[in-house]
């Protein structure tokens, strides 16, 4: 069989592995309880606990069906991997709303100037509003996490004490986004008391000379270098160059992601093939090259999530079986969300998560649906991936663009408001 004659054999089906299930389960769970823990922070209304009963309940319908049903027995492990996602996701959201709640109680009647604030990420910025999230602590320990909105640039890292307000969310689009990602608090500040930025790493310390160099707020360009380059894009999404990207479908070229860590792999991988060490120090020498770069970066879930990814491609590899893509994905989705449930609503990890899965379940497909009509493999196989991730993230694009205005707008009218 010649090669163009390979290209065009119908690609095999994918295989879906029993982790889909509990991935799925997790998920889902989790969804369920941290927004019934939203409700209870928010205090706007009674909370109803009554839809808790539906994890257990199909937990069990899942394990009787898994014992009994004889017809379900290829799909055992599926029903028993589910029942388990359930439980588990249940588990760990609960855990983490216990601790939200215990840690909202321990701000109340908190003054802004008893409080210090260590910033965890870059800004986003509005009308000369920084944001920041941040982690509120007082005598040396960690109460909450907050947003906290200045009138200046802080860096990451900084501890900061100033005069202001600690002030709940409003039970609004934008206050429930931040509570479901795991903000408490919004802190309005009055005025800086001290900055202390600390000594930063060897990472942190690169990251903000290369900044400072770039200086994004000059000029859309320098911005787009900044978020290309060191994963920091509050300066371009703060300017009318954000919206190109995002009408054009090339916003995903400013968010640190699998693709730019492939694209660092590759490099790393091409150089350290062409030397003599041996092949498992040349993975552990790829796999700290990723996390250097993924940490300089920001350490983005999108980020994280391809690190995942590598690290248990470099981990099969080593054990000498076949890799699986699918398999690492949900794998990966399953381990960030036991460790940290709010990362299920953070719009970085769906759009990673949901692009990658389309790419190994269609992209073959694609691939071969383009061949069919004639445009060449080189070309069809680039543009296979495009195509799956676009129309992958779409149902999660548009809604968030066509709410990215109200917000904006509630999100200034609060400002107002303080």
């Amino acid at each position: 069989m010649s090669a163009t004659e390979r290209e065009h054999v119908m690609p095999p089906r994918p295989l879906m592995p029993w982790t889909m299930a509990l991935c799925a389960g997790m998920c889902v769970s989790c969804a369920l309880v941290l927004s019934i823990a939203a409700d209870a922070l928010l205090r706007e209304r009674a909370t109803a606990v009554g839809p808790l009963w539906a994890i257990p309940v199909a937990a069990a319908v899942f394990v009787v069906l898994a014992h009994s049903c004889a017809r379900l027995a290829p799909l055992k492990r599926w029903l028993y991997a589910a029942s388990v996602g359930l439980v588990a996701g249940a588990v760990v959201s609960a855990w983490w709303a216990v601790g939200a709640l215990s840690a909202s109680r321990a701000l109340d009647g908190r003054a802004a100037s008893g409080l210090e604030f260590v910033v965890r990420g870059d800004p986003s910025i509005n009308d000369d509003v920084y944001s920041y999230t941040c982690e509120a602590r007082a005598d040396g320990k960690n109460l909450a996490t907050v947003r906290l909105s200045c009138d200046r640039e802080l860096k990451v890292g900084a501890h900061v004490r100033v005069i202001g307000r600690v002030l709940r969310f409003e039970n609004d689009t934008y206050g429930r986004s931040r509570v479901l990602r795991g903000e408490l608090r919004k802190v309005k500040v009055i005025r800086l008391v001290s900055v202390d930025e600390g000594s930063p790493g060897p990472l942190l310390r690169l990251r903000n000379e290369l900044l400072a160099s770039i200086s994004p707020a000059t000029d859309p360009a320098r911005a787009l270098i900044a978020g290309v380059v060191c994963g920091r894009s509050a300066e371009l999404r703060a300017q009318p160059a954000s919206d190109w990207f995002s009408v054009t479908g090339t916003a995903h070229l400013i968010a640190v992601s699998g693709s730019h860590l492939a694209i660092v792999g590759f490099v790393i991988e091409g150089v350290l093939q062409k030397t003599r060490c041996s092949r498992g120090l040349q993975r552990a020498i790829l796999a700290i090259t990723l996390v250097g770069y993924a940490a300089f970066t920001g350490a983005s879930p999108s980020a994280v999530r391809a690190c995942c990814m590598v690290f248990a491609t470099l981990v099969v590899n080593g054990a000498g079986r076949r890799r699986h893509g699918l398999s690492a994905l949900f794998a990966t989705m399953s381990i960030f969300v036991l460790l940290r449930p709010t990362v299920l609503f953070e719009m970085g990890f769906q759009l990673s998560c949901a692009s990658v899965l389309a790419i190994l379940c269609f992209c073959p497909y694609a691939t071969y649906a383009l061949g069919e009509l004639g445009v060449p493999s080189g070309v069809a196989s680039v543009l296979s991936v495009t195509l799956c991730s676009q129309l992958a993230t779409l149902p999660i694009a548009i809604p968030a663009s066509v709410h990215s205005r109200s917000l904006l707008r509630l999100q200034m009218r609060s400002s107002v408001r303080w």
